[in-house]
C-alpha cells in the first residue's frame, strides 16, 4: 500500500515564496538589460493595451518616469512592482492542497 503524506498548503507557502524570489533574482526580473521601456513595450510586457496602461498610470496604480521630450518610460522595477501589487491571492487560496 503506497504511503501518503498530508501537507497543508499554507505550510509550504513560505518555502515557495522564497524559491520564487530567488529564481526571479537569478534570472533578472524581465530577462534583459533595459533600463526603461516605452509605454507600448511596457504594455506588451504586462499584457495590457497602451490605453489600459496609460489609464493605470493616470489612476496612480503604476508609477512612470518622464524623460526628455516629456515621454513616458517605465523601469523594470516599476513593472515588477505593478505585477506584485496585483497578485491574485484568490487563485493561491483556491489552489488544491498537495
Amino acid at each position: 500500500m503506497p504511503a501518503t503524506i498530508a501537507i497543508n498548503s499554507e505550510d509550504l507557502r513560505p518555502l515557495v515564496e522564497e524559491i520564487t524570489a530567488e529564481v526571479v533574482r537569478r534570472m533578472g526580473s524581465l530577462g534583459d538589460d533595459r533600463i526603461g521601456y516605452t509605454e507600448g513595450e511596457a504594455a506588451a510586457k504586462l499584457g495590457l493595451t497602451v490605453t489600459q496602461l496609460a489609464d493605470e498610470r493616470r489612476r496612480g496604480r503604476i508609477v512612470a518616469c518622464r524623460v526628455v521630450g516629456d515621454r513616458i518610460r517605465y523601469t523594470p522595477e516599476q513593472l515588477d512592482r505593478y505585477m506584485r501589487e496585483r497578485e491574485d491571492r484568490r487563485y493561491i487560496e483556491r489552489s488544491p492542497s498537495i
